[in-house]
């Protein structure tokens, strides 16, 4: 996915949860966070931001997964923005067709609540566009 590039995705999965953080002190700290899966065809180059080398653009390989990315990020999904963490890239070729999808975790609960009107709607997919923080 490149930056501040609009995408047409599918929100496949939606889900809050609680997540406990160990704080500096080793106290355990419990966080609600919001986390979803977007997916989207795949073309050639839309991976570069994250993954050097040329892997993602490898046909021969059917699945690739990456882990969570360091960094902070902001996206907009059908004009709601909040800022993102990227848990996982994947991407995998199946039937001659490419697709790739990420999955983003924020503690903005507000504007991610937002969002589950979209979880798929293959009829009108969302329009996301990632930018660097």
């Amino acid at each position: 996915m490149k930056f501040d590039k609009t995408y047409s995705t599918i929100i496949s999965s939606y889900k809050v949860t609680t997540k406990n953080i160990k704080s500096v002190e080793d106290e355990k700290i419990s966080k609600r966070v919001g986390s979803f899966k977007a997916e989207m065809d795949y073309f050639s180059g839309d991976l570069s931001e994250f993954i050097s080398g040329n892997v993602p653009d490898d046909i021969e390989i059917i699945t690739a997964t990456w882990d969570e990315r360091v960094g902070e990020y902001s996206l907009n999904v059908n004009d709601t923005i909040f800022n993102v963490r990227i848990l996982k890239i994947e991407r995998k070729n199946k039937d001659n067709a490419a697709k790739f999808s990420l999955t983003f975790e924020t503690e903005d609960l507000e504007h991610f609540s937002e969002i589950s009107h979209y979880v798929k709607d293959k009829d009108n997919p969302a329009q996301i566009t990632l930018s660097k923080i």
